[in-house]
């Protein structure tokens, strides 16, 4: 009896499986040590001249929280409220 040779399908098939479960064991690893890769994001504002800013919000008031929700930085022209 002869060695059996691969046929291409089987080759592609196993070479998938085994990308695959390496994929799986990287994946595993990663969660299992709670490693996310991400740095925490903490947005900053940067400082913008009057002329050049623009509403984010022009369909309703603008409030901080809702400004803050739609990811919009919050710094009102004046705090005087008429």
């Amino acid at each position: 009896m002869g060695k059996k040779k691969f046929t291409g399908l089987e080759i592609s098939l196993i070479t998938f499986f085994l990308l695959l479960l390496i994929i799986t064991i990287a994946l595993i690893v990663l969660l299992a040590t709670g490693y996310s890769g991400l740095k925490a994001f903490s947005p900053t504002c940067p400082v913008i001249p009057l002329p050049e800013r623009i509403d984010c919000i022009p369909d309703q008031v603008a409030t901080k929280d809702l400004c803050v929700l739609r990811g919009c930085c919050w710094d009102p022209q004046n705090e005087t409220h008429v």
